[in-house]
């Protein structure tokens, strides 16, 4: 077979397996989840809302102050909120699941 020829086709199956990959469920969760993770992150000053947090020993203020802290975010705060919830406990089933393959993608 000629060089040149087999080149070409396993850069061809080589690519297809790349895309296959990258677009597999797990890696496209795991994308998502990176995404809303990172919108959280450009939206609210953690450290601040830790600063500014009641004492942990007191888990009704503690309560409180979370929850009309979410209730009173922006949209796309909330939204980021949700949807790391969703993908974070997706992923982690994909993780846990016996019924998968010994390798994660």
């Amino acid at each position: 077979m000629n060089a040149n020829l087999k080149t070409r086709i396993m850069r061809r199956a080589y690519t297809i397996w790349a895309l296959r990959v990258a677009t597999s469920p797990r890696v496209v969760k795991l994308l998502i989840l990176i995404a809303s993770v990172w919108q959280f992150k450009e939206h609210v000053f953690v450290s601040r809302v830790f600063a500014n947090m009641p004492s942990p020993i007191d888990p009704s203020a503690t309560y409180w102050f979370f929850s009309s802290a979410i209730v009173n975010a922006q949209l796309i705060v909330q939204v980021s909120m949700l949807a790391g919830a969703a993908f974070g406990l997706l992923v982690l089933r994909d993780i846990v699941d016996k019924r998968q393959a010994t390798y994660w993608f």
